[in-house]
């Protein structure tokens, strides 16, 4: 559990700072999650908070909408950094998801096997000391 703990906590560190950056590599200026959402006044370690929000809601398949990828408009001009970003973290999470609910479910399905090979241990060793 906590190998899986560390490595969501890399992950979503990772991608929230690629969010981040798709932002200020054009200078957080139009057509960016940052301007968009007009926190262009906001710290930035703020800013970096903002992006972990982002990643854990994407990644945990919530996605409030409220901060998203802004630069649609460039369609054409400009490679669409943010619109990347956002469809490769969404294609993750849900891989992601998948790979931990079966581990669970293995987990789980194994524990009811231990369970059962002990008690026809114990039941073989009651009818050997008999």
């Amino acid at each position: 559990m906590i190998t899986f703990l560390m490595t969501v906590i890399v992950c979503v560190h990772i991608m929230g700072c690629f969010w981040y950056y798709s932002a200020k590599i054009y200078y957080f200026g139009p057509n960016t999650w940052v301007y968009e959402s007009q926190l262009y006044d906001t710290s930035d370690l703020m800013l970096y908070l903002i992006s972990i929000y982002w990643a854990i809601s994407t990644i945990s398949t919530v996605g409030f909408g409220d901060i998203h990828a802004y630069n649609e408009r460039k369609l054409y001009t400009k490679i669409l950094v943010e619109m990347i970003i956002s469809i490769f973290w969404m294609i993750f999470g849900v891989g992601f998801f998948s790979f931990t609910v079966s581990s669970l479910s293995t987990l789980l399905g194994t524990l009811d096997t231990r369970s059962s090979h002990l008690q026809n241990k114990i039941t073989f060793m009651d009818e050997f000391c008999t």
